[in-house]
């Protein structure tokens, strides 16, 4: 005779085998392409993170329309003086004019000019002008005061003031720095 006990841990074993058979391939899926309850999970979150990353594209893009829109929209006037400032094609021989004009107007008398090659600066070329000036320092703070108001964009990078003790004037050496965009 066989123990009852015996009896009752073979079928508790064959039955954990039966549950275990079956269980694991639901959970893992059953190989032929069907999804088990772990893989339902990951493909859950997986596509969480899709949508989510999709609708972050989609703010981004509705972000980058509006700047485009904006970009496109921008006030005519605006570009004109802009252009002004930073002109697309520099004419060297202009900004030595407009500065001398601006020189006699203002009682200074440009002694030199000297000007280096432009030099490439992102999307922007600068151009170097070394400007020697005598005159009196009224006459010179005037010129500064419309160079600064100047539609074109003039930086001045360096000055020097020397005296004249013999003319009883004063010298200016000025490097200013003027820009042109590249399109």
């Amino acid at each position: 005779m066989i123990n009852k006990n015996l009896i009752n841990l073979i079928l508790i074993s064959i039955s954990a085998l039966m549950i275990y058979s079956i269980a694991i391939p639901a959970y893992n899926g059953l190989g032929d392409g069907t999804l088990g309850i772990k893989g339902a999970v990951q493909s859950y979150y997986k596509n969480k993170n899709i949508t989510d990353s999709l609708d972050k594209a989609r703010s981004l893009s509705s972000d980058t329309d509006g700047q485009v829109f904006g970009y496109q929209n921008i006030n005519q006037d605006y570009l004109a003086k802009l252009e002004q400032s930073i002109p697309l094609k520099k004419e060297i021989i202009r900004n030595i004019n407009d500065l001398d004009i601006l020189a006699k107007e203002n009682k200074l008398k440009i002694t030199s000019i000297k000007f280096t090659k432009p030099v490439q600066v992102k999307n922007t070329k600068s151009h170097i002008l070394t400007v020697s000036a005598t005159g009196d320092y009224f006459a010179f703070s005037n010129f500064l005061k419309r160079l600064e108001t100047s539609l074109e964009l003039y930086n001045i990078k360096s000055l020097n003031i020397t005296t004249d003790p013999i003319e009883n004037t004063l010298g200016y050496n000025l490097t200013i720095e003027t820009y042109e965009t590249n399109k």
